[in-house]
C-alpha cells in the first residue's frame, strides 16, 4: 500500500471529496495529485464546492478556471439538489 492509497482511504471513510491547499490547489479522490505533487505541509481533506451556491462566491479568485466547482476545507452549505449541480468530475483548478 503506498502513501496514496492510505490518503485515498482515509478520505473516503471520512467523507471527504479530496484535497486542498487552502489556496487554489485541489484535487478529487478520482485524480488525486494530477501534478504528482504531495504537498505534506499544505494539503488537507477537503470538499467538493460548487461555485452555483457558494459563500466565498464574490471574493472568488480562481472562480473563472475552477469548472463549476473547487475544493476547500469547509463543507458546503446548500439548499440545491444534486439535480441542480454541474454533471460530476473530479478535476477541480490547479
Amino acid at each position: 500500500m503506498t502513501a496514496k492509497d492510505i490518503i485515498i482511504k482515509y478520505l473516503k471513510e471520512n467523507g471527504y471529496d479530496g484535497l486542498c491547499d487552502g489556496d487554489q490547489c485541489g484535487c478529487g479522490i478520482n485524480d488525486t495529485f494530477p501534478c504528482d505533487c504531495i504537498d505534506g505541509d499544505n494539503c488537507q481533506p477537503a470538499y467538493k464546492r460548487y461555485c452555483i451556491n457558494c459563500d466565498f462566491n464574490d471574493d472568488c479568485d480562481i472562480k473563472e478556471e475552477a469548472e463549476g466547482f473547487c475544493f476547500h476545507t469547509e463543507k458546503q452549505e446548500s439548499s440545491k439538489t444534486s439535480e441542480d449541480l454541474p454533471p460530476e468530475t473530479d478535476k477541480g483548478p490547479s
